[in-house]
């Protein structure tokens, strides 16, 4: 975003339309315009559906009214006071459609973004660049007007854009095949030009693309993407069983399967990256007296899920991990605690019952008691004794499965019954747990705005499914 804040006059339409969702993209763009303009080695190229016309566009500002701030907003943002523009006048300076290219990593010489527009009335775009209190340079382009906050980075975007472009591109053409071709904003980001980083060692430091398309619906923000990986092992999919024991109310949950492999892949690439890492990790592991492969790794081979729940003061966060053997999974974790303690000093591990469950207890502070057991055919480790009670059989409590957001929330994202993970946030407890939790620590009540302007949202749920040797991502946002 740091690097796409010189051109915010420009991309802020796209910001607010997209402002719920964290990546967006498409497919093709409209006639003359999309891939063919941007470089084959740009980072990321970002097309937002500007025509004053569109459908997309008229719901999408639809949805954004309905959140108390979002006249304000847009009029803030989009028309810089001046009641002489509105949202047509905007269009007319920026065209049917805006295209914003980032060429380089961040830390690349003359890296940056340039936006692309076609304004069908040139003094309004030159009102609108000159309200925005920065300075830029243009170009024509292929019958486009380039912009870009410096006349070095928009040098590069034309040597560039000689080397070859997108639309030769086979891996911006298999990252975008079969999105949506009507939709709001599209996006493509290739982490291979990107250079060694965090999110190619995720990877496995293979090529990583991905690329998607968010499209505005009457009740709130469908998104549909792919990427493919380079070592899809993990993709298998699975029918999630965890979620039938976390409890109703449940505010944010991601479940994931064999996620073993995946870290397995990560702690190889990032060792193969930085030696010292490697010679870290294999002093952290004798102080321990375990190792990460073959200790810690395995606990991860099955189902899991990361939790967000409702207990006592403090909301607690919990990590649930299905076991064949339960106590040894738990026996693991005293080894793990115990060897941190030796050198550590972090505190007197107790023993605890928890509804009729034996569990372990180390008191970090006031308020967060990191608290595991094993039990049923799972290991439960979480920051209080609440988070672990929550995961022990209630017959006579709600599950997350009974829970009728969550039900709605998977009708509406249309989630099959098997996939190859899924994260789930529920905006209406998610915000009062967040009160909660800050309550507990000292800060006052959140300001009447941030409940009045989350209480539109609904609840998100983005989910991934193999897709003929790709990674297919989906998701919904509801907009009440």
């Amino acid at each position: 975003m740091r690097r796409l804040r010189p051109l915010l006059p420009l991309v802020v339409l796209a910001a607010l339309l997209s402002a719920f969702v964290a990546g967006c993209g498409g497919a093709t763009g409209k006639a003359g315009s999309g891939p063919a303009l941007a470089p084959a080695d740009a980072t990321m190229f970002l097309t937002v559906d500007t025509d004053a016309s569109s459908p997309q566009l008229r719901r999408a500002i639809g949805l954004l009214m309905r959140f108390p701030s979002g006249g304000k907003l847009l009029d803030k943002a989009l028309l810089k006071g001046a009641g002489s523009m509105n949202v047509d006048d905007l269009a007319a300076a920026v065209g049917p459609q805006l295209d914003v290219v980032a060429l380089g990593p961040p830390n690349e010489k003359d890296a940056g973004a340039v936006a692309l527009v076609q304004p069908r009335d040139q003094a309004k775009l030159a009102r609108l660049l000159d309200r925005s209190g920065e300075q830029y340079v243009q170009a024509e382009v292929n019958g486009w007007t380039a912009i870009a906050k410096t006349q070095a980075q928009l040098d590069r975007f034309k040597a560039d854009l000689e080397q070859g472009t997108l639309a030769d591109s086979s891996t911006y053409q298999d990252a975008m095949a079969g999105l949506p071709s009507d939709a709001l904003a599209r996006i493509y980001v290739n982490a291979q030009a990107l250079r060694p980083s965090g999110l190619t060692a995720l990877a496995g430091g293979g090529a990583l693309a991905f690329g998607g398309a968010v499209t505005a619906e009457t009740n709130g923000l469908r998104f549909e993407g792919f990427t493919r990986p380079s070592d899809l092992s993990t993709a298998a999919p699975y029918a999630p069983a965890l979620p039938a024991a976390a409890p109703a109310g449940t505010a944010f949950y991601v479940s994931f399967n064999h996620a073993d492999q995946a870290l397995a892949t990560m702690l190889d690439t990032l060792g193969r990256q930085s030696p010292s890492f490697g010679r870290s990790r294999a002093q952290a592991e004798a102080l321990l007296g375990l190792t990460l492969k073959g200790d810690v790794l395995p606990l991860f081979h099955r189902e899991g899920a990361l939790a967000v729940v409702p207990g006592g003061r403090v909301p607690a966060l919990a990590l649930v991990l299905l076991e064949p053997d339960p106590v040894r999974a738990a026996a693991t974790v005293d080894k793990l605690v115990a060897g941190a303690n030796r050198f550590m000093r972090l505190g007197r591990v107790q023993n605890v019952e928890i509804n009729h469950v034996h569990a372990h207890q180390l008191r970090v502070k006031p308020g967060l008691a990191l608290t595991w057991a094993g039990f049923d055919g799972r290991l439960v480790l979480a920051t209080s004794p609440a988070g672990v009670a929550a995961f022990v059989p209630n017959f006579g409590g709600q599950t997350l499965t009974a829970d009728p957001n969550f039900r709605h929330a998977v009708a509406a994202a249309g989630m099959p019954g098997k996939t190859t993970g899924f994260v789930y946030l529920d905006f209406a407890k998610g915000v009062p747990l967040v009160e909660q939790l800050g309550r507990a620590f000292g800060a006052g009540p959140l300001p009447k705005a941030v409940h009045d302007n989350t209480a539109p949202l609904g609840a998100l749920l983005v989910y991934t499914t193999p897709d003929n040797g790709r990674l297919r991502v989906s998701g919904f946002l509801g907009i009440e």
